[in-house]
């Protein structure tokens, strides 16, 4: 059962590029015929996904940070006595991207995080900015390039 036609076209979706879609037709009518098309399919699809739509590999230390930061505003947000459906519209996000960010799910945006933690409490939001802030290593590293740079000029 060979497959006659292999269409890649794009239609739109709201973007001015549109959005890829593949379709096929095969020979013969039978239990194998959608098989084939459908593995045609994922395979170009899988061919031609974008670098920037797969997930990256994840080091252990940044899996087990984002499940703990997920656990955190899960245990935020039942001390607060808050339903998903309550702390999602507060955040303006659904509840399934919620539940997701409770999980630990890593193809999260930031932004998305960020707007919970502000609907949580505005001082958790300042609370990671001040972490940010104060990194030791960053701020030995600045203090030394700045005395190097000092003790150039002065030759």
């Amino acid at each position: 059962m060979a497959i006659t036609d292999l269409k890649i076209s794009t239609r739109p979706f709201g973007y001015p590029w549109g959005v890829p879609s593949v379709s096929c037709r095969q020979e013969n009518i039978g239990p194998r015929v959608g098989l084939a098309c459908i593995q045609a399919m994922m395979l170009y699809k899988r061919s031609h996904m974008s670098q920037a739509a797969r997930p990256l590999p994840l080091s252990p230390e940044t899996a087990e940070a984002l499940a703990a930061l997920g656990r955190e505003v899960r245990d935020a947000r039942l001390a607060r006595k808050l339903r998903h459906v309550d702390l999602a519209k507060r955040a303006g996000i659904s509840v399934a991207t919620l539940k997701r960010l409770e999980k630990g799910d890593p193809t999260l945006a930031l932004g998305r995080f960020l707007e919970v933690l502000t609907a949580l409490s505005p001082s958790l939001l300042e609370n990671v900015v001040r972490a940010v802030r104060s990194d030791a290593t960053g701020d030995a590293l600045r203090r030394k390039a700045m005395g190097e740079r000092s003790r150039r000029e002065d030759f």
